[in-house]
């Protein structure tokens, strides 16, 4: 038995079920981990002012927040230590902006872009399952290509979840972004934490798991192609005679081959 050549089909066998891994573990990670979102805003005291008069300038105090899907931490004005709550995905009173104080945007960001990531979560299950699937069964090439569509539209709705969270949240928080001058920096900043970066790795891997999926149940009805036309071709090439024709060419040879016979 000659051995297998190392072409694309192997190849796609290991990338296949690696990336699938990949995406559903980066999710899962993403998922739990409250690490999606870290702000520093200041907030007016209005206690105290550094400059009385015309000229008075209030001061501002620092609170910080670091929060995920499911838990919001955040620090008093001014102080460093943080206290953490959990989300509440079904509050009793609708949300109000304060102009003052951006925390409750949060949550509220959370709240309308969760729903994306619980979906795609169902569907990249589903995913690695047929893809599980079609690498263990003999004639599971169709739970390759449900594969494929499963983690393809798997990463759109992360992607999907990713624009409605920053557009949110920046909606929301935008005008406290600029700053009103030179003097004037902004009053909100904010940065990414690692739990979203894996989140942007579980949408690449799942888009790279589901296109190897779809070459993979290309490449495998391509061969099963070329190997019925390599069959066809050389049955034409080489036409078999029925065992009642071969009866007759031995049995009842033509006349010139039975002359020749004699002769011998």
């Amino acid at each position: 038995m000659e051995p297998r050549a190392w072409g694309a089909p192997s190849i796609l066998d290991v990338l296949t079920p690696l990336a699938a891994t990949s995406a559903l573990t980066c999710l899962t990670i993403a998922l739990a981990t409250p690490s999606w979102l870290h702000t520093e805003e200041l907030i007016r005291n209005r206690n105290r002012t550094l400059r009385f008069g015309p000229a008075s300038q209030p001061e501002f105090l620092a609170k910080r927040t670091s929060s995920g899907l499911w838990q919001l931490c955040y620090s008093r004005p001014g102080e460093e230590d943080l206290s953490c709550d959990r989300i509440n995905y079904f509050p009793l009173e609708p949300y109000r902006p304060d102009p003052q104080d951006s925390t409750a945007a949060i949550p509220y960001t959370a709240v309308r872009s969760c729903l994306y990531f619980l979906s795609c979560a169902a569907i990249l299950v589903g995913g690695s399952y047929c893809c599980l699937a079609g690498h263990l069964t003999s004639r599971g090439k169709l739970f390759t290509f449900i594969s494929g569509v499963c983690f393809i539209l798997g990463g759109l709705i992360i992607l999907m979840g990713l624009i409605v969270y920053i557009s949110t949240f920046k909606a929301e928080v935008g005008p406290k972004l600029r700053s009103r001058s030179e003097l004037d920096p902004p009053k909100f900043k904010y940065k990414y934490g690692y739990s979203f970066h894996i989140l942007i790795a579980s949408f690449l891997f799942s888009e790279v798991a589901g296109i190897c999926s779809i070459f993979q149940f290309i490449y495998h009805h391509q061969q099963k192609w070329e190997a019925s036309e390599g069959a066809l071709g050389r049955q034409e090439k080489h036409p078999q005679l029925s065992g009642t024709q071969q009866c007759q060419v031995f049995i009842f040879p033509p006349p010139l081959l039975r002359k020749a016979c004699q002769d011998c």
